[in-house]
């Protein structure tokens, strides 16, 4: 597991040099996400080969802090390239209830309300958490599923528009955002050792990086 960590990592610190350098003018959030994104890949990786415990929770506190803002990053890159205006205030209070989430998952190190218990075991020569949940652990999974069914209200608001262009975005986008849901879906079902989420938010920056390069030129056109 460690290798695919480490490939997900080299690819999502290569694509964010492939879209600071091309695309960061394109979308102001882009560049966030891509740096989010690679934070999380980093994070991934790092608890994949660590040593011990102390290791293992910072390399788990680097991830959240990557996985919390993709979530508000994404939400943003979305609703720019759907052409919908999302008010500095507005964006201002998604940051800061990005840090309240944070904090509340990176607890581990003075609290129980998110892992009651924190362990490390060896799955196929990587390191892997084994956690016990605590009282306020489905807080992410709620702060997720609420920034999703946000990024599908502005796919059907897109739609409703019955833009061209606007259709036409809406449906390369609402591809990405399935197959992000899709991954997280099977993840959360069959509960697995490994974060499928890294592999899926590769293919999410690729797809973006596509729309820029290729796509947007025959929509514009």
């Amino acid at each position: 597991m460690s290798v695919l960590y480490g490939v997900t990592c080299v690819a999502s610190i290569v694509l964010l040099a492939i879209c600071s350098v091309s695309y960061r003018k394109e979308n102001k959030w882009l560049m966030w996400l891509f740096l989010s994104v690679a934070v999380t890949n980093i994070g991934y990786f790092a608890l994949s080969v660590s040593p011990n415990l102390v290791l293992a929770i910072t390399s788990n506190t680097v991830a959240y802090l990557g996985s919390v803002y993709i979530s508000v990053f994404m939400f943003l890159t979305i609703a720019s390239m759907c052409k919908l205006k999302i008010p500095n205030k507005v964006v201002a209070l998604l940051l800061c209830i990005g840090v309240i989430v944070f904090v509340i998952a990176t607890s581990a190190w003075y609290s129980d309300i998110y892992y009651v218990d924190v362990a490390i075991e060896k799955v196929n020569n990587a390191t892997v958490l084994v956690k016990t949940y605590g009282v306020l652990h489905p807080i992410y999974k709620v702060y997720v599923i609420l920034y999703l069914v946000a990024m599908i209200g502005i796919l059907v608001y897109s739609f409703i528009r019955k833009e061209n262009r606007s259709v036409y975005v809406s449906l390369y986008l609402s591809f990405l955002v399935a197959i992000n849901i899709g991954i997280w879906l099977v993840e959360s079902i069959l509960k697995t050792r490994f974060e499928f989420l890294s592999v899926s938010y590769v293919i999410s920056e690729i797809l973006l990086i596509m729309f820029y390069s290729i796509v947007k030129k025959f929509i514009d056109a």
